[in-house]
């Protein structure tokens, strides 16, 4: 259960990284570690009074995510928006906080605090000997999520590059603490299909705008009704590796006790072959999981900044022109 797996994204530590340029970093994450071994009742507080600070401050940011709210739940009251707004702030806090436990905390604590529905699906395709590829959104408890798969099955995944160094080793050293292997995102899908081909799980987040990035392949494809710009590549990599699209995400419980995560069944006729349709039922199932607790979704990133021809940015000082916003 905790075999690490070769290969991949694995910074080693540097000993540079001691000298006095990153001892604030050092600092805060001792703050963190402290955090692990505090009361939920205490991370809980704490997250709350930090998410109220960042909804009162980042006016940039709580512009996005009520630009996002008002296109994909037109149908709410003002109020309505505004409390999951704030909300998400909370939740993002208290995942922020939370990482502590996600690095440190032994695998059986892990276990117990983790709650998993759902996974009989995975297991269903392994049985078929259908190999698998758990897809999800951008959820606060995105890496509760997969410590929850790599401590059931060898895994591979994707990652960003972290400014900081040190975060960054320790990002890419909490996703591959048990069973699992990342690769940065511009490695591209190749190594992944041929870790796939050998028996790994890929878990991804396919539900990023990366319209402006060279080679992404897109289609606009409706997300809670608005058209967003969405890869294609889930259809893809399911058809050449032979794998079930499982939906699933994980949510951060309020009072501070852990995290739920969710498996649904795998998509029914996916892939079909044309873009657009299987673009549209991915956004449809992750609309499903979304949807069972908007606040838990990173609703700060800007999902519509690729806009159709003519449609103008919802974001503040920004205007669409010619299927992308301006930068």
């Amino acid at each position: 259960m905790n075999e690490q797996l070769e290969g991949g994204h694995r910074p080693r530590f540097q000993a540079a990284w001691l000298g006095p340029r990153y001892w604030p970093t050092w600092l805060g994450l001792g703050f963190f570690a402290l955090l692990a071994l505090a009361p939920k009742v205490v991370r809980r507080g704490l997250a709350r009074w930090v998410g109220n600070f960042w909804y009162r401050r980042n006016q940039r940011r709580r512009a996005v995510v009520e630009a996002n709210l008002r296109l994909c739940f037109p149908d709410w009251t003002e109020g309505e928006r505004a409390e999951v707004a704030r909300d998400s702030f909370r939740v993002m806090a208290q995942a922020s906080l939370d990482y502590a436990l996600l690095w440190w905390a032994p695998a059986r604590y892990l276990d117990r605090i983790i709650r998993v529905e759902g996974w009989e699906h995975v297991e269903a395709a392994r049985r078929e000997g259908r190999n698998v590829v758990m897809f999800t959104g951008h959820s606060a408890a995105l890496d509760a999520l997969g410590v929850a798969i790599t401590r059931r099955m060898p895994t591979v995944g994707m990652m960003q590059r972290v400014k900081n160094p040190i975060v960054d080793w320790l990002i890419a050293r909490g996703r591959t603490r048990f069973q699992g292997k990342v690769y940065l995102r511009d490695a591209g899908l190749r190594p992944i299909l041929q870790d796939m081909r050998a028996g790994l799980a890929f878990y991804y987040q396919p539900d990023e705008d990366l319209a402006h990035v060279p080679g992404s392949e897109w289609v606009f494809a409706p997300f809670f009704g608005e058209p967003k710009a969405t890869l294609t590549s889930l259809g893809r990599l399911t058809k050449i590796a032979r794998a079930e699209a499982i939906p699933c995400m994980g949510y951060s419980e309020r009072d501070g006790s852990g995290w739920r995560v969710r498996f649904d069944p795998p998509l029914a006729d996916f892939p079909s072959g044309e873009a657009e349709r299987d673009a549209t039922a991915m956004n449809q199932a992750l609309e499903r999981l979304v949807a069972a607790d908007p606040a838990q979704y990173m609703w700060t990133l800007r999902w519509f900044k690729t806009r159709p021809e003519g449609v103008p940015s919802p974001y503040p000082g920004r205007r669409g022109s010619k299927g992308e916003e301006k930068t």
